[in-house]
């Protein structure tokens, strides 16, 4: 027989007041929740969107974001070592 035992966390959170950007800080994760309106990813209407930043002003990207990202600046860096080698080929 197994025993599993897990711990949660739990945290009671107030928004009070938004601060000077229109965000709901939340200090014990070191997020800001806010609205964001515009078009995201595959839909086809603006809607609101609930966001997170970090404290310093910066949007903070989902898993799948994040990855897209990552994989786009690869890419990016692969053409570019690609355009110098073709430089080089065409100048020796």
């Amino acid at each position: 027989m197994c025993d599993r035992t897990s711990r949660h966390t739990s945290y009671i959170i107030w928004l009070n007041n938004a601060n000077e950007r229109g965000h709901y800080p939340i200090a014990q994760m070191g997020v800001e929740l806010g609205i964001w309106q515009g078009q995201y990813q595959y839909q086809n209407m603006e809607l609101p969107w609930l966001l997170m930043w970090d404290l310093d002003d910066n949007l903070l990207l989902t898993g799948a974001e994040g990855a897209n990202f990552e994989r786009q600046r690869a890419n990016e860096r692969v053409r570019h070592r690609s355009r110098g080698i073709i430089f080089l080929r065409q100048y020796r």
